[in-house]
């Protein structure tokens, strides 16, 4: 059967919620990534992550549906480059809730909102979804999977022999899409942006990291590099679907 939320018939939906499947919402955005990558690039990769990892997790028997892609979120920091859509944070958590509110009602118990985007920050919205779930007496369990991180850093750096400066649009997202749709890169616009700081804790406008808006060194991406990032962040979502799987209500 499908992975893909979208292709299920109602009773077959039903079905799943009867049998404890994880949902997956991938909360990508859209907003600009460098002259050299379209403006899809985080609801792409985060759609390709959770996919391939519930395709894996299938395989191992656990139910795992992925729900069509949100592809808009906060983004205000991208505003100054066209193409970038930004809604409130506030928005954005209220669409995420009643998702999740709406999954709840049909029955399902196992959520999980992957976000797609490190600006995004959808805890609370998780929080209180489960917390609605809970004061109408229903057992249900949210999972908030956050953008990259720290869990990243071994693989990257074995990828790049070190740890990279990608802060935006740089090496990680090109080399994917060279791997998976080199025709969206634009190579005659890949440069290596003069990147003015690496962000840190300051709240940041994306003309602030670099003329172009981008981070990282996008000329060290290669499509093998792409290949190998695409399978070990597989691995590290498959990872949290076998611990959500496992966990007991």
């Amino acid at each position: 059967m499908s992975i893909y939320y979208a292709d299920l018939t109602s009773e077959e939906i039903a079905d799943a919620a009867r049998a404890d499947a994880i949902v997956v919402l991938p909360a990508g955005c859209t907003e600009q990534q460098g002259p050299h990558l379209p403006v899809d690039v985080d609801s792409f990769l985060i759609s390709t992550f959770v996919s391939e990892a519930a395709r894996l997790a299938q395989q191992e028997g656990i139910r795992v549906y992925v729900l069509p892609t949100l592809p808009y979120g906060p983004a205000e920091e991208h505003m100054a480059f066209p193409g970038t859509i930004s809604i409130s944070a506030e928005t954005h958590a209220r669409i995420v809730g009643e998702i999740l509110d709406s999954l709840v009602a049909h029955g399902f118990r196992r959520l999980v909102v992957a976000e797609g985007c490190g600006g995004h920050q959808l805890y609370h919205a998780c929080l209180e979804a489960r917390a609605r779930a809970r004061n109408q007496g229903k057992k249900v369990l949210v999972w908030r999977l956050a953008a990259g991180g720290e869990a990243w850093v071994p693989l990257v750096t074995e990828v790049f022999g070190e740890r990279p400066l990608d802060f935006h649009a740089g090496e990680v997202a090109t080399a994917i899409a060279l791997y998976l749709r080199p025709e969206g890169v634009r190579q005659e616009k890949v440069a290596k942006p003069d990147q003015k700081f690496s962000g840190g804790n300051l709240t940041w406008f994306a003309g602030e990291l670099s003329d172009s808006g981008g981070g990282g060194d996008p000329t060290r991406a290669s499509a093998e590099a792409g290949q190998k990032l695409v399978e070990g962040i597989a691995q590290l979502y498959l990872g949290q679907l076998r611990a959500i799987a496992a966990t007991p209500l």
